[in-house]
């Protein structure tokens, strides 16, 4: 598939359909017998390919959504964020007002602001298998090229929490994240359940990618070739969160055993990344001895449709091609598309006074991202 090894928000999917690259080449794919601007694919790694790689492009992305990020607070999409530690000892200022380590003075939980904002839930991802489902290939546009993937899942629960992974088998054993999932993909209800769809380029099949020497995947209207060569089954999982363990609080145990103690954690203002902490009703823990806050939770945009939110997706895009460190393929006209992201706009280009002050860098990609990001387009909500 049009897949990678690192984690990202955005999906090189919907990267390559922002910035406008064939997803067939992106997903590794030659189409047989038929003509395309570009017949070199993009491989995994450069190393492997000589060229530009999928995960060089995510590389970039990651570094685009943490500049992004680290400029707005909060991230462009949902994501985990484990073992965050948090100050949590009574300070003079809060004993000489009659409060506590666990409480305000007047006898309210204690706040604690989040380094992001936009809190989703407290917790932690936890993805259960639903079922196996088959998948089939169809021709949407009838143009004579296979194009889709269809995945009919027979299913009570709500879409929104369903996501399609690769099997075990063709992930490694690998655990389900966000590398082994399928994206973007759409849904429609059908009865007693929904059938997903989405690019064929998702469905390369990772050995053929990740290969010592990588090729071209010819794709051809053959069951048997595309048995061979795309993956035949998904896995469908529920991605719900788990509290277990998600916020402790860590000081000296009054009985000597051990030094946490597992805490209600309320969100008391999701936008603005503010949760407040219950006193738990048996503390175990000597209140003059507590130190720390550990927090496990999700915060960021919420994405539409299984996909980054547009006004987000468009800057972290342009700002991550504006980063790549060479150009694609070779081919005329993808090279164009990136090398015009990487390079800086001519002197015929009028810019705003704010837009020359990117501190992204002054490619067009990072003032393109800079102008997105402090002028948005509005979207509907």
């Amino acid at each position: 598939m049009a897949r990678t090894n690192v984690d990202t928000g955005l999906s090189l999917l919907q990267w390559a359909q922002i910035v406008g690259i064939d997803p067939f080449v992106l997903g590794q794919i030659v189409v047989k017998d038929k003509q395309a601007p570009c017949r070199t694919p993009v491989f995994q790694s450069y190393d492997r390919g000589g060229t530009l790689g999928r995960d060089d492009i995510a590389r970039a992305i990651q570094t685009a959504e943490r500049m992004i990020t680290h400029h707005l607070g909060f991230f462009p999409a949902p994501t985990e964020i484990v073992g965050d530690r948090y100050d949590f000892h009574i300070t003079p200022a809060r004993a000489l007002h009659g409060g506590s380590a666990w409480e305000n003075h007047d006898g309210s939980p204690r706040v604690v602001p989040l380094r992001f904002r936009h809190v989703l839930s407290i917790g932690t991802w936890a993805r259960s298998l639903v079922t196996t489902s088959a998948v089939t290939y169809h021709d949407k546009d009838a143009d004579g090229i296979l194009d889709t993937f269809e995945v009919n899942v027979t299913t009570t629960l709500p879409p929104d929490e369903l996501e399609l992974h690769y099997v075990s088998t063709d992930r490694a054993g690998a655990s389900t994240s966000r590398a082994t999932r399928l994206r973007p993909v759409r849904y429609t209800p059908i009865a007693g359940g929904y059938r997903f769809n989405g690019h064929i380029a998702l469905c390369t099949k990772p050995t053929l990618q990740s290969a010592y020497i990588p090729k071209a995947v010819e794709l051809e209207d053959n069951a048997q070739v595309l048995q061979q060569r795309f993956i035949t089954q998904v896995e469908v999982y529920r991605l719900t969160t788990s509290a277990t363990g998600a916020a402790r609080v860590y000081g000296d145990a009054t009985d000597g055993a051990q030094n946490y103690q597992d805490v209600s954690v309320i969100v008391r203002n999701s936008p603005q990344g503010v949760i407040a902490v219950t006193p738990p009703a048996l503390p175990t823990l000597n209140e003059d001895t507590l130190r720390a806050l550990v927090l496990s939770y999700i915060a960021g945009i919420p994405e539409r449709d299984g996909m980054m939110h547009p006004q987000f997706a468009d800057a972290v895009a342009k700002l991550a091609t504006g980063l790549l460190p060479s150009k694609s393929c070779g081919c005329v006209d993808q090279d164009a598309i990136m090398e015009y992201w990487r390079t800086k706009p001519t002197d015929n280009e009028v810019l705003a006074d704010d837009e020359l002050a990117s501190p992204w860098g002054a490619t067009r990609g990072a003032v393109q991202a800079w102008r997105q990001i402090n002028h948005p387009i509005p979207y509907p909500p």
